[in-house]
């Protein structure tokens, strides 16, 4: 069905939000953070990143944001680790 006269298609930008749409973002990235700490918790790596990063993006600048960076810092650290020298550092 063709978009409803007067309403936006896309959300608006950063700058032209209003207190309840930064509010209900912060719920949204809050309920993606769960996702991805049970996805992680699980041991579902991809989706895990996945919940994570949409959080990040979903309020940038919040606690939240901040929290799902961390999380997905310690992603990768168990994924990767730093070689130095050819050898693996354990």
């Amino acid at each position: 069905c063709p978009p409803c006269p007067g309403f936006p298609t896309e959300p608006p930008p950063a700058t032209e939000r209003t207190v309840l749409d930064n509010l209900k973002r912060l719920v949204e990235a809050g309920e993606l953070y769960a996702q991805g700490e049970e996805h992680r918790a699980a041991g579902r790596v991809g989706p895990a990143l996945e919940c994570f990063t949409r959080a990040a993006e979903c309020s940038p600048g919040s606690s939240t944001a901040l929290l799902a960076k961390r999380a997905i810092d310690r992603l990768f650290a168990g994924v990767y680790r730093p070689v130095v020298g050819g050898a693996e550092e354990t």
